[in-house]
């Protein structure tokens, strides 16, 4: 956890915000990095393994003798379970290690999709 500290320091201080061809006055940054900022996406991907390595090993669905519980591209996350409850186990530690970090799960941006050959059954997942 000591090299994320290191790389957050980057970004401790000030900067300078734009708008409408004005230029504000300097604001301090509590919380988060430069939106657009070379090293965003690279510690946006350090917090998200962290996160992510709390789930390595708990129940997904068995691909080619490995279990699958998680995909992720960018910024996005799937999370892959066989039932409701494993899913909201698995979404409960995911947003508890996020918090931890200062990051949050977007409930209005989160979806949950049932794929069952069966009836649809009802889910009652919570974010």
């Amino acid at each position: 956890m000591e090299k994320t500290s290191e790389l957050s320091k980057i970004y401790i201080g000030n900067k300078r915000q734009q708008c409408q061809l004005k230029e504000s006055t300097y604001q301090k940054i509590k919380r988060g990095v430069r939106q657009g900022g070379v090293l965003s996406p690279n510690l946006f991907s350090l917090y998200s393994e962290f996160i992510m390595r709390n789930i390595e090993g708990l129940r997904g669905i068995h691909i080619g003798g490995h279990i699958i519980n998680n995909l992720r591209y960018a910024d996005d996350i799937v999370l892959i379970a066989e039932n409701a409850k494993d899913l909201q186990h698995l979404l409960d530690i995911v947003r508890e290690e996020s918090q931890k970090r200062g990051l949050e799960l977007n409930s209005k941006k989160t979806e949950i999709m049932v794929v069952s050959r069966k009836e649809t059954p009802q889910t009652s997942t919570s974010i």
